[in-house]
């Protein structure tokens, strides 16, 4: 299934299923319940089971989780509320930059774009950014190297631009859209960024693009994954007792139905295929990398020596326990962290946070 399909199925199941839980819960009582199957202790912060989360940040002493609607919670405890957004919409990307939060949203009658918006937090006020089209879809929010990213389809087109340290508009990126170039075709977006020390990569659909923040050309490595669809992008310093050093890429091969974890540093190297869409990466400590799946929970690769032992054996590396079904077997389409908390964020599964890198899950 193509991203833009993928986004769009999320956005309508977010507008039509917000679905009220039924079941044992007293207000009045500390919302922890125990399955009656093993008396395992669940914590339950009042989000939905079923919903899809697609993005958490830390703005202050708040976590803020996007589900169509925006939730908020404090990171000392407690339950998520819904903070006020724009009328009638979704929500569709969501950030932190500067000290402020930034979203974008689509109308939630129709789908169409409306821009991107900001506001202060904890007190919310939003307000619409008029630096490019009102209109625009935006269908990507993304740090790097101090700079925010904001990727956009305007009239089907992708479009990219970038805000400074200090929030300060700093233009639109120069993309290859010429006849026959990636930006020419319609549907074609920047899905994921990532910052190598000297140059930015940016993955959009089969193309994987370099340059400065300014400017971008289609990437031309000798012996770079071809003929695949490029979902996320993670860069590792490397060090001691850390990741190997380089750019690691998340593939899907169509035409195999299979996924694959590329690697550049220099060279290009590539793990087994493994049966599934492999979604984004999260440096989960300094010798792990954990990658989302569309339908397979995700995957935690370890090794602080060499990429070949960090992609060893990669198909068993699928996690958590399988007795979590609904992680397992879930689609996990990015994660965050905030020190020692990692949410995995999920379609349709809801929000899972673990504080043990993975030894446990518990359901938002």
């Amino acid at each position: 299934m193509s991203y833009k399909k993928y986004t769009l199925m999320l956005l309508l199941l977010l507008g039509c299923v917000l679905i009220v839980l039924s079941g044992c819960r007293d207000a009045d009582l500390d919302p922890i319940y125990y399955t009656l199957e093993n008396e395992e202790e669940i914590v339950d912060r009042g989000l939905d089971n079923e919903i899809s989360v697609t993005h958490v940040v830390t703005g202050g002493s708040d976590y803020y989780a996007a589900a169509g609607v925006i939730h908020k919670r404090p990171v000392a405890g407690g339950d998520w509320t819904k903070i006020a957004t724009p009328a009638d919409s979704l929500c569709t990307a969501l950030a932190v930059h500067n000290g402020e939060l930034y979203a974008g949203f689509v109308n939630r009658s129709n789908g169409a774009g409306l821009g991107l918006w900001k506001t202060a937090f904890p007190a919310i006020s939003w307000t619409q950014l008029s630096d490019f089209a009102t209109s625009a879809e935006v269908v990507m929010l993304k740090e790097a190297n101090s700079l925010l990213f904001v990727s956009t389809l305007e009239s089907l087109k992708g479009k990219l631009y970038t805000y400074s340290l200090a929030g300060v508009y700093q233009g639109a990126s120069t993309l290859p859209d010429a006849a026959g170039e990636p930006f020419s075709y319609d549907q074609v977006f920047v899905r994921d960024v990532a910052y190598d020390g000297s140059d930015y990569w940016l993955v959009a659909a089969t193309y994987l693009l370099t340059g400065g923040a300014g400017s971008f050309t289609v990437a031309a490595t000798a012996g770079q994954p071809s003929g695949v669809e490029f979902w996320g992008l993670h860069y590792a310093a490397g060090g001691a007792g850390n990741l190997p050093a380089g750019l690691y890429v998340s593939t899907y091969d169509a035409s195999e139905s299979d996924g694959r974890i590329a690697h550049y540093d220099v060279t290009w190297t590539s793990s087994a295929a493994v049966s599934t869409t492999f979604t984004e990466f999260l440096a989960a400590a300094n010798d792990r990398l954990w990658v989302g799946t569309q339908d397979s929970g995700y995957y935690d690769l370890t090794s602080s020596t060499d990429v070949a032992t960090l992609f060893a054996d990669i198909a068993d590396q699928r996690q958590p326990d399988n007795t979590i079904a609904d992680l397992y077997n879930g689609s996990v389409l990015r994660f965050a962290q905030d020190g020692g908390t990692i949410f995995a964020c999920t379609s349709l599964a809801g929000l899972w946070t673990t504080n043990n890198l993975g030894a446990d899950w518990d359901r938002e």
